[in-house]
């Protein structure tokens, strides 16, 4: 159970993220939906020993976010971008701009290399020369879009298999490290000619920090995962999670709001 990958490979995954967010302040709910859809390539380089260089391009991404008290508050397509808007101009310029990651053939990625350049392109294409605007977008794009952010993005959907030879019905844990912490136990549920079915729960919890709040949360996620024998490669993946904790907001001072954070995100193969 590993990749069987080699170079000229290609992959293309479609992702949908949904996530809902809900904080419970003076007797009164705020819901806060964000929703992701995206497509990633994913080609295939170089063969070392073990491991696997990828380089990864976004081909589209589109973003909404919708406060239940304040309407969207985001409304993003990054092929249908406005030029005159910053918002669209940022999001567009992610397209096409390779990112090389550096992956070990279980999936556990080792090293992420252009995140950087994805965030000064970003900036570039904000069009702000205010050195404080930069700084602040330079923060919160990092948390995003960084080389360790997308690292810790990747490896969720790619390290999912264990170091020695499994049979059906055998488990194996793993660990994912970042803001969203998860300590997995995986299954091998299923077996045919052509894919394999893994199940996966999870033990996560969330320590997300920027400058204006925090958020602390701990819960649960259940995968089911489809993978193909030949390539080793996602053909279709399911996380849903549930956390819950509180949430510190600097203008409220130190007052912890109640928080929940339910997501689902799905993966699939589009091409190959």
């Amino acid at each position: 159970m590993r990749y069987h990958l080699k170079v000229g490979d290609r992959f293309l995954i479609q992702q949908h993220a949904h996530q809902t967010i809900t904080q419970e302040s003076d007797g009164m709910a705020h819901v806060i939906t964000n929703d992701l859809q995206g497509v990633m390539e994913f080609d295939v380089v170089k063969e070392k020993e073990d491991a696997y260089q990828i380089e990864v391009v976004f081909k589209n991404l589109k973003l909404k976010v919708n406060s239940s008290l304040q309407g969207d508050l985001l409304l993003v397509d990054a092929l249908d971008f406005e030029k005159d808007d910053a918002q669209s101009k940022m999001f567009n310029s992610l397209l096409n701009i390779p990112v090389t990651i550096l992956m070990s053939n279980r999936g556990e990625i080792q090293e992420v290399i252009g995140g950087d350049q994805l965030v000064a392109k970003m900036i570039e294409a904000s069009g702000t020369e205010d050195p404080n605007e930069i700084e602040y977008l330079k923060i919160s794009l990092n948390n995003e879009f960084g080389s360790e952010a997308l690292s810790e993005s990747y490896e969720q959907l790619t390290f999912i298999y264990p170091a020695e030879a499994q049979k059906k019905g055998d488990l194996w844990q793993n660990e994912f490290d970042g803001k969203l912490k998860a300590k997995n136990t995986w299954t091998l549920a299923g077996i045919t000619k052509d894919s394999l079915h893994i199940q996966g729960s999870s033990k996560i919890t969330m320590d997300i920090n920027d400058e204006n709040s925090s958020m602390k949360l701990e819960g649960s996620q259940n995968s089911t995962v489809n993978v193909n024998t030949k390539s080793g490669f996602v053909s279709k993946m399911r996380v849903e999670g549930v956390a819950e904790g509180v949430a510190l907001v600097g203008a409220l001072g130190a007052k912890e709001i109640p928080t929940q954070i339910k997501s689902t995100i799905i993966y699939q193969l589009i091409e190959n």
